[in-house]
């Protein structure tokens, strides 16, 4: 018997590979109705079954490309039931939930799963052998895991992750069986393991995944189904192959035993886990873990999951896989639970028979009385679970019961407020003509100031237009002096460059001169030259003379001061400025509180003080 995952597709992890079979039925798999022309065959992208629109007329994003697909109502009905699941019980990765209870029953506690993990974690390590193997696979069974995981799965997966990130989805099962495979490397390491503690994490805790892990394999799984002793030496499942034909007698044993012997290693190993939907896994483990006995009460689940698709199994014969994929989609809790309640009513009913059996058989009416008993127990059984959903009704409707009385606490609450409010309403009404007449008086007082500062505001106008008449006669004559500065400037420069032609012209006359000229010549020269630096004094007169008139222009009195009484005009409007917007905002603030008070009181103080959005009131 092969025990490679490879059969199925996939190298480490066990699932149901689902083959696109569009075209290969003729009718919906849901209503029974042959496919046409005007009944066109679609697929469900979630679960792959060939579907008509009237069946598939939902849409959903998938998790592959994030888009809006075709879902059949099949698949519609059970992800609206995985959200309520996840909601009614508030299920969350790492979040201890479900798994309390479990804990509950095999005599733990939260408190004792924590001091139990951390104790393990804090202990030598015994074998690194399984670990490291672990270690090896985990990054590639976690890449499988994402393409691998059925429909049903990867949904919950999806919707219970929340705010958690596909890398805290990898530590915590990394943080989990590395103190399980180091403590307890007897149980061995495999792929389905990885699968296991994923599934627990979902309902419970780190610490508490672990100690689930302990309970599984250390008390509830056989030694001889470890993982080690697998390898060590393989296992034929023969006798959990008997137990689960034994348990149902409405198995055909020849058609579901080959079957078992092919597929049993395959749900034992995992669980179920990703070879049914969840809610059928989740009925399977469930079951297991509140069961007194809970390995034979995982074999029962199973028996009933071939139970009912034993038809489906007897038609396809040796293909094991589509067997699979019949077991995926058709086996759900609900059928799950209503068989096992009709089995136990034949069981019941058997055993009455034989009872009366024993009592003798001389009795005309023991038939009667048998099929009396037996319809009792189905009337029983029936009683109980309408008792059951009674129960749960009672417990709903004191929920909303509670609801109701916190509902009428909160509306007494608000009553109360409601009359406080109207007790502060009353006292501001009464009130309210003093404060009508302390906000009428100070209304008035403010625009009197608000006049006054406009009067005043006006004159600094007037002042500021006679001085910029005066600024701008004054730039005229500024601009008129620099005019002037600027010829004299050039008269300079055109004299000086003269002077400097004809002094080196002179030069070179007297150089010339001096050589030819006898004693009465040099006279004349002489008393020339005089006269030449006499010039030169001149114009060296001329020049502190234009230096001086240069020096008045930039120095002028009249312009400085009338810079200084700008500045002067300029500080003082900015004060007014200043003291006229703090007017303003004292007038808008008992404007306000003037219209919070009632439209009746306001009718008498509009015609007196005006509207308070006179354009009067208006200043630049």
């Amino acid at each position: 018997m092969s025990r490679s995952s490879k059969m199925d597709g996939y190298q480490y992890i066990k699932g149901v590979l689902l083959m696109v079979d569009r075209g290969q039925t003729k009718v919906c798999v849901l209503c029974q109705k042959q496919f046409s022309i005007g009944k066109k065959e679609h697929q469900c992208k979630r679960c792959k079954r060939p579907v008509c629109e009237r069946c598939s007329p939902n849409k959903q994003l998938m998790p592959d490309d994030q888009k809006l697909h075709r879902i059949c109502n099949f698949c519609k009905d059970e992800s609206d039931r995985l959200q309520s699941f996840i909601d009614d019980h508030h299920i969350c990765f790492t979040v201890d939930t479900l798994s309390i209870e479990w804990l509950k029953c095999f005599g733990s506690s939260l408190q004792n799963a924590k001091s139990e993990y951390y104790e393990d974690a804090s202990k030598d390590v015994r074998d690194l052998t399984e670990y490291n193997i672990f270690k090896g696979q985990l990054g590639n069974v976690f890449k499988e895991i994402q393409v691998g995981q059925t429909y049903s799965l990867r949904d919950f997966y999806i919707k219970s992750l929340k705010s958690n990130s596909k890398d805290r989805v990898f530590q915590s099962v990394e943080q989990v069986l590395e103190v399980f495979l180091k403590q307890h490397p007897q149980v061995g390491y495999s792929p389905d393991l990885v699968m296991v503690t994923l599934f627990l994490l979902y309902f419970a805790s780190i610490p508490t995944t672990y100690c689930l892990l302990k309970i599984i394999y250390l008390k509830i799984i056989p030694s001889y189904l470890l993982n080690r002793s697998l390898r060590l030496k393989p296992y034929d499942y023969k006798e959990e192959i008997s137990n689960i034909l034994n348990l149902n007698a409405k198995i055909n044993k020849s058609v579901s035993q080959e079957f078992l012997e092919n597929r049993i290693y395959r749900y034992i190993s995992t669980f179920t886990i990703n070879l049914l939907m969840f809610e059928t896994t989740f009925h399977v483990i469930n079951e297991m873990f509140t069961s007194k006995d809970p390995y034979q009460a995982f074999l029962k689940q199973l028996s009933l999951c071939v139970n009912m698709t034993n038809t489906e199994i007897l038609q396809i014969g040796n293909n094991y896989g589509l067997g699979e994929v019949f077991i995926l989609r058709q086996v759900t809790a609900n059928k799950i639970s209503n068989l096992e309640l009709k089995t136990r009513s034949m069981s019941i009913t058997l055993i009455d028979y034989q009872n009366q059996g024993q009592q003798g058989g001389e009795d005309l009416k023991g038939s009667q009385i048998i099929s009396l008993k037996s319809e009792l127990t189905s009337q029983k059984l029936t009683t109980d679970v309408l008792m059951s959903k009674i129960e749960k009704l009672q417990l709903k409707i004191a929920e909303q019961e509670e609801i109701i009385n916190n509902h009428q606490i909160q509306q007494f609450e608000l009553e109360k407020s409601i009359l406080n409010l109207k007790s502060q309403v009353s006292t501001l009404q009464s009130d309210d003509k003093m404060d009508i007449l302390e906000v009428r008086s100070s209304y008035e007082s403010a625009q009197t100031e608000n006049q006054q500062l406009k009067a005043q505001l006006d004159g600094y106008k007037v002042k500021v237009q006679e001085q910029s008449q005066l600024i701008k006669q004054q730039n005229a004559e500024i601009y008129e002096l620099r005019h002037q500065i600027q010829d004299l400037k050039k008269i300079e420069k055109n004299y000086g460059a003269t002077i400097v032609e004809e002094d080196a012209i002179l030069l070179q006359d007297i150089r010339d001169m001096e050589k030819d000229l006898d004693p009465t010549k040099k006279k004349l020269f002489n008393s020339f030259v005089q006269q030449l630096k006499q010039l030169q004094i001149e114009l060296k007169y001329k020049e502190q003379e234009l230096k001086l008139k240069k020096e008045e222009v930039i120095q002028n009195p009249v312009i400085e001061r009338l810079r200084q009484e700008l500045m002067q005009m300029e500080q003082e409007l900015s004060d007014a400025n200043i003291q006229l917007i703090e007017y303003r905002r004292q007038d808008k603030r008992l404007s306000i509180q003037s219209q919070m008070k009632p439209r009746q009181n306001y009718t008498d103080l509009d015609q007196q003080i005006g509207c308070s959005n006179n354009k009067d009131c208006i200043i630049f």
